[in-house]
């Protein structure tokens, strides 16, 4: 039975449950396994630098347990941790080495295809791989994949001062236009846009964006 990452509710009186009968162990703040390195904004850029960080200090023996003891006191167990089930965590570094499986590091297939920028197949044939089963894989990860046309290294950029949640607000929830959501921030239309491109967000067509405009209820 292979262990899993189970995502932990703060929603009272919630409680863990194995999906495969096999212990739980939480590994997040508070616990001795958890990653102090706090986020300031929580991209998936940050996320990657962080986990990145737990990982080779892990490995380099600078945190206050070893590989040793993952591997003796985290093998064969599910780990758990506050991050959404599709999030890059530091349980899945700890899961890979409690299990000896560094062969598809999630951290190292996140960072060549999201901050690299590098295509399915290039990826692909670092491994000896299709595009198709790098694509499996990314699925498998429940990692996010570009929208059809991101620009390669699109992610590599300086992150917006705005975070996803706040610029999907505005945009989708207030229904503002990306030249009204740049004279809140002080920048222009087209610095809005690199943003969208940055988080991968759909724009509108031109048709809905005008029904918008016209809508009484439009800021």
């Amino acid at each position: 039975m292979k262990p899993v990452r189970l995502q932990r509710s703060r929603r009272k009186g919630a409680t863990l449950v194995s999906p495969n009968g096999l212990p739980v162990v939480y590994c997040g703040r508070g616990s001795p396994w958890g990653n102090d390195d706090a986020m300031k904004q929580d991209t998936i850029v940050e996320r990657l630098a962080v986990c990145r960080w737990y990982r080779d200090a892990l490995l380099a023996g600078k945190l206050s347990f070893t590989v040793a003891d993952v591997r003796r006191e985290l093998r064969g167990q599910n780990l758990a941790c506050w991050c959404a089930e599709g999030d890059i965590c530091h349980v899945d570094i700890l899961l890979a080495i409690a299990n000896c499986d560094m062969g598809e590091a999630r951290e190292d297939l996140a960072d060549d295809y999201w901050v690299q920028g590098k295509h399915l197949a290039h990826i692909g044939e670092k491994l000896g791989l299709s595009g198709n089963a790098i694509y499996a894989t990314l699925r498998r990860q429940n990692l996010p994949t570009r929208p059809v046309g991101r620009p390669r290294g699109s992610l590599s950029a300086k992150p917006p001062p705005v975070d996803e949640q706040g610029l999907r607000g505005l945009y989708y929830d207030e229904h503002r236009t990306q030249e009204q959501i740049g004279e809140v921030y002080g920048v222009t239309r087209q610095a809005v846009s690199l943003w969208f491109k940055y988080y991968g967000l759909l724009v509108r067509s031109n048709a809905a964006a005008q029904e918008i405009a016209n809508s009484p209820d439009t800021p």
